[in-house]
């Protein structure tokens, strides 16, 4: 359905139950974004498929189940409902241990080469400086190398794999079975479980498909809590480990090195100096700018510059047109000459009162 989902933002809701025999021993939901009818049929066909892979691992039919298959489920919400990694693992591994009738259950994650011991069943805390810690450690890695699941007991069996950590763990302790199993990702062999119980014969076929599973489903969801919670410099550090492992991997060497190659080019002119010309139109305005007055009105005749022309001291920027003003000239230069004419001749006839009106 369309609801608000658990981040307060309008989603669409998915949920489908999860079935056996006629009996609902569940229920899973995921919340998406909103999406068209289409995206959201195929996120509904995945949700399905992904509870009948569920169900075969739960179900009663299955070597790997104990005689409730629900036990599973709860062990995985227990895992989800915590807010971080440490209360899922102590949670988890106590529940566990509490269904199974364990000794003990731990939990480790392979770090830098080496397993590091995250979690045990009934504590608050890992002593990692303790020699028996550090014996749960060398079990875990030689069960992820190997890539099996090693189970070892003071009463050995024929179909028991031979393992040295494991026999010097059982050694350590009080004897009974250790059953270590790997926990797979995406390929990946990212930790281990070990199991630990006072019965030599605890770990038979059943009892050992049954931890399988349940390590199948639950260390996923743990080492995904355990990445999240991982600090901001330790996500950059295993981002900048995964690249390079990607960049030198052989299949993909040479599609890495062209794409160096083009971010190389594109980063080139960032921060390398050089001289780079553009051609396009541009308007030309000087930082100091003047207003240039004409001493008379009139009309300008000729333009001799325009904005953007590069002029020097005493070039002519612009005419005026002198018609009028020629005009004005030609007229007074008679009235001049008249006037010149009619003083001469007053003078000529001794008339003062007419040179006196002349030149006033």
């Amino acid at each position: 359905g369309s609801l608000p989902g658990a981040t307060g933002q309008d989603g669409n809701i998915i949920v489908s139950p999860l079935v056996d025999r006629d009996q609902v021993l569940g229920a899973a939901a995921i919340e998406i974004d909103r999406a068209a009818k289409q995206a959201l049929q195929a996120q509904q066909d995945r949700l399905v498929s992904g509870i009948g892979t569920l169900k075969q691992l739960v179900s009663p039919e299955t070597p790997a189940a104990n005689d409730d298959p629900a036990e599973i489920l709860d062990l995985i919400a227990t895992c989800i409902e915590k807010d971080n990694f440490d209360r899922a693992a102590r949670a988890l591994l106590s529940r566990f241990a509490d269904g199974a009738k364990l000794r003990q259950a731990s939990l480790g994650l392979r770090r830098k080469g080496r397993v590091i011991v995250e979690a045990v069943s009934g504590r608050s805390e890992v002593e990692t400086s303790r020699e028996l810690t550090t014996n749960v450690a060398a079990a875990m890695m030689e069960s992820i190398e190997r890539d099996q699941t090693l189970v070892v007991s003071t009463i050995p069996k024929a179909s028991e794999a031979h393992a040295i950590q494991g026999m010097a763990l059982l050694k350590a302790t009080e004897g009974g079975s250790i059953c270590t199993i790997p926990i797979a990702r995406d390929g990946e062999l990212v930790g281990a479980f070990l199991l630990e119980h006072e019965d030599p014969s605890f770990f038979d076929a059943a009892r050992v498909a049954y931890c399988e599973a349940v390590v199948a489903l639950t260390g996923v969801l743990l080492h995904d809590k355990y990445l999240h919670d991982r600090s901001t410099t330790e996500k950059f550090f295993a981002e900048a480990t995964r690249l390079r492992r990607d960049f030198f991997n052989r299949d993909k060497r040479w599609r890495n090195v062209a794409a160096l190659l083009v971010a190389a080019l594109v980063a080139v002119p960032f921060f390398v100096d050089g001289h780079y010309r553009v051609t396009a139109d541009a308007t030309l305005e000087g930082s100091v700018q003047r207003v240039v007055a004409s001493p008379v009105a009139g009309y300008i005749l000729e333009a001799s510059a325009r904005p953007g022309d590069i002029i020097a001291e005493g070039d002519l920027l612009a005419r005026l047109d002198d018609r009028d003003l020629e005009l004005e000239r030609v007229s007074l230069a008679s009235e001049k000459n008249r006037l010149e004419r009619e003083y001469r001749s007053a003078i000529a006839a001794h008339d003062n009162a007419r040179v006196a009106i002349v030149k006033a």
